[in-house]
């Protein structure tokens, strides 16, 4: 099921994928968004790629682990 409530998932819709640093700041936004709402230590990537629906493959592209969004 595609979740298209969050405004980060209207945000990707509309970016171009061959923008590479608009999808990266969206990553990163989408990250940020999830430590709001719980502790950062418990955002997963799988996490992130689920908010944005991307499959974790597609943020692999970009970060090869959470810290690295960091």
């Amino acid at each position: 099921m595609i979740r298209k409530s969050s405004a980060t998932n209207r945000l990707f819709a509309e970016i171009k994928m061959t923008d590479h640093i608009e999808i990266r700041d969206a990553i990163i936004n989408a990250a940020v968004t999830l430590a709001a709402q719980k502790s950062w230590e418990a955002v997963r990537l799988y996490d992130v790629a689920r908010d944005l629906n991307l499959t974790l493959d597609q943020i692999h592209r970009y970060f090869r682990e959470k810290e690295d969004v960091a």
